[in-house]
């Protein structure tokens, strides 16, 4: 009955972040009009700190390995613009993201994420500061809102991530929170912090 109340009462005593997102440091806003107007590149990093990633913000998140994978609007400068010297695969990765991001408009018709999709098609200077790291993270403002927050793009990446999660390697037991025997997913999308062993949720051979 514990786990059952818990899972009830989730969303009232606990914080919990927006499903599929996880709170990341985001060193790079890029801030831009209604119509996908630039207006700047800011840095959430302290002044002075070279090794300072930025600020954390809660944001699109999948873990990924090998292949391409672009993240939703959080995402690194070689997916985000296609900049990154020391990747071949810059190009395609960020193929990738603007073609996510046409995903999105499509599903959600949110004019913020349309903004971001006009400027990353323009041709306005889309460069970021010399002192850019390649994995540093690139996320929106449009008229002064992060696009990651609004709730269309939140549920669009969900529904995302979590189908193409049930393909994962997964093996059958017993639900603690249901009772049923049912796929249970031998790893998750995002990482499940605090868990000893990590983020296998499996039984281990």
């Amino acid at each position: 009955m514990f786990l059952q109340r818990l899972e009830a009462d989730a969303d009232r005593i606990v914080d919990m972040p927006p499903p599929m997102y996880d709170k990341k440091p985001v060193k790079w806003v890029v801030d831009l009009t209604a119509d996908g107007g630039f207006l700047g590149i800011v840095s959430t990093a302290a002044e002075g700190e070279a090794r300072d990633r930025g600020k954390q913000h809660l944001v699109p998140f999948v873990k990924r390995a090998f292949g391409i994978r672009p993240i939703l609007l959080a995402d690194t400068p070689a997916y985000t613009f296609g900049i990154d010297p020391a990747d071949t695969r810059a190009a395609e990765k960020h193929e990738a993201y603007v073609g996510l991001l046409r995903q999105c408009v499509e599903a959600t018709e949110s004019a913020a994420v349309r903004a971001v999709l006009m400027f990353l098609q323009g041709n306005l200077d889309r460069g970021l500061p010399a002192d850019a790291g390649r994995s540093d993270l690139v996320t929106f403002r449009v008229g002064g809102e992060f696009v990651v927050d609004t709730p269309g793009v939140r549920d669009f990446w969900r529904g995302t991530v979590e189908p193409a999660s049930k393909l994962r390697e997964t093996t059958i037991g017993q639900c603690l929170v249901c009772g049923e025997r049912k796929p249970i997913p031998l790893t998750t999308p995002v990482p499940v912090k605090g868990i000893p062993g990590g983020n296998r949720l499996g039984p281990r051979w």
